[in-house]
């Protein structure tokens, strides 16, 4: 926060109302389902490295 009044609200966090409806998830649609998301910041250097392995 900048603490400038003027940018109040610019910087917003998108709602996670229906979030279980707006599948794909992560970045460029990496996950197919939200269990997958969830599931990735649980262990995120085992999935990072199952990702690479994936694409070899």
């Amino acid at each position: 926060m900048t603490g400038n009044s003027d940018e109040r609200y610019r910087f917003r966090t998108s709602s996670l109302l229906n979030i279980s409806l707006t599948a794909p998830y992560g970045y460029a649609g990496s996950y197919q389902t939200l269990t997958d998301a969830v599931n990735h910041y649980d262990n995120p250097r085992g999935k990072a490295l199952d990702y690479v392995r994936d694409e070899q």
